[in-house]
């Protein structure tokens, strides 16, 4: 769930969702697909633009000119999707995009034109990419349930810097959030948290 202005824009089993602040409990959405387009399972908001990981077709990009009743204007069907478990994760970093691909990969899109993102590169994952967390240029992402990479994104192309198995220490990855110097990273059986700055520069 993500919001901006007046609006709020929610994930849901049959495609987006989008609310009013402040909307009584159990509210109709002002705006849902009509016809559902599988499951949402991240929203990302750009400057003009929300980006939107979709299970069943990919990255989608919807206009906010109206934010009350967001108008679809690109989808790009990742090898995620094709793949069987599709996209999980998306985020924004100024005019750069991060989207977590299922069973297979990391991918990096440039939003120079914000209404279609273009990709421009690729690393790829293990058994899962599922979470991404961003921090001045460095993305940290669960793969595989086990293990999280770390990414340099701020150059032309996506780096990969490492690799930390997770099993030990909190029993996988599903989650991440950085706090100040801190990344926390939620596993099945425990949270943890770790330096930023043994990662970063």
């Amino acid at each position: 769930m993500t919001e901006s202005g007046a609006s709020i824009f929610a994930a849901s089993e049959r495609g987006l969702a989008t609310f009013a602040k402040g909307s009584p409990d159990a509210a109709a959405p002002l705006f849902a697909e009509a016809n559902g387009t599988g499951t949402v399972r991240s929203a990302a908001l750009g400057e003009s633009h929300l980006y939107v990981a979709s299970a069943s077709r990919g990255l989608e990009t919807y206009s906010l000119a109206d934010p009350l009743s967001p108008a679809l204007v690109d989808v790009v069907t990742t090898a995620g999707v094709q793949s069987d478990d599709g996209t999980s994760d998306v985020a924004v970093d100024g005019d750069l995009l991060l989207l977590a691909d299922g069973r297979l990969r990391l991918e990096v899109f440039d939003l120079t034109n914000p209404a279609k993102p273009s990709s421009l590169g690729v690393i790829a994952g293990g058994d899962s990419v599922n979470a991404i967390e961003l921090s001045n240029g460095t993305a940290f992402v669960c793969v595989g349930n086990a293990a999280m990479m770390v990414i340099d994104y701020s150059g032309p192309s996506p780096t990969k810097l490492g690799e930390i198995n997770l099993n030990a220490s909190v029993s996988g990855c599903i989650g991440l959030k950085a706090v100040g110097d801190h990344l926390y990273v939620a596993g099945a059986r425990a949270l943890d948290f770790d330096d930023l700055g043994a990662h970063i520069g």
